[in-house]
């Protein structure tokens, strides 16, 4: 594929730079982008490595994900995550398939990634069909405060999404940080963890089980 669509993106594309590119950033996959180390990893100018992504991007093998802010001046500035679109293609390019997945002990930290990945693409595929699409970004701060996946709508509401691979969603990051980052605790869940389970509990198989819950008081008890 890239072989075959790289020249018509890119006027003087190295196609042969391009797959050693992409496991570079599918070790990168749901990381922030630091544009200098992945061009001395794949021992390129700078400016190289710009423009590769760049036709990444537009064959959809790849997505940056802008950093979240609310002066609009930094979300510019502030580095983006960068993932690889299809989930698939990061676990197998990061030699993590369903085996490996399903076992914490060998997954090496894939698993988590890997499902991050898998839900920004969820996201993305759902938000190309609203009528008003919602801009999806991540966060962290000079503390180091990080969140996964932050979804904006158009009239300015905010959410936090978490996403983890273990039983137990990190509620109280969320529900922070949507008290520090709009200055007061918004009406409605603030925030939704999503955790995916490798084993569903009762179950003999290692199927796995994904969940969501709102982070805040649940309305049910309200």
């Amino acid at each position: 594929m890239i072989e075959r669509e790289a020249p018509g993106i890119s006027a003087s594309p190295r196609t042969a730079e391009l797959p050693q590119l992409l496991r570079l950033i599918a070790a990168r996959h749901a990381g922030v982008l630091n544009v200098s180390d992945l061009a001395a990893d794949a021992q390129l100018p700078r400016t190289s490595a710009l423009r590769y992504l760049d036709v990444l991007e537009a064959l959809f093998l790849i997505v940056r994900i802008p950093a979240w802010a609310a002066n609009l001046s930094q979300r510019e500035i502030r580095a983006p995550k960068v993932y690889l679109t299809d989930p698939g293609l990061a676990g197998y390019l990061r030699r993590a398939g369903i085996t490996t997945l399903l076992r914490p002990e060998i997954a090496r930290g894939a698993d988590g990634p890997i499902i991050e990945g898998f839900v920004l693409a969820e996201l993305l595929r759902q938000a190309s069909a609203a009528p008003d699409p919602p801009e999806l970004a991540h966060y962290r701060d000079r503390d180091t405060t990080e969140i996964d996946i932050i979804v904006e709508s158009p009239d300015g509401r905010v959410a936090a999404i978490e996403v983890k691979a273990g039983p137990v969603p990190r509620q109280r990051r969320c529900v922070t940080w949507s008290r520090s980052a709009t200055g007061s605790a918004p009406a409605s869940p603030p925030a939704w963890c999503c955790t995916a389970d490798r084993k569903a509990p009762g179950s003999a198989t290692a199927s796995s089980a994904s969940r969501s819950a709102p982070c805040g008081p649940d309305p049910r008890r309200t």
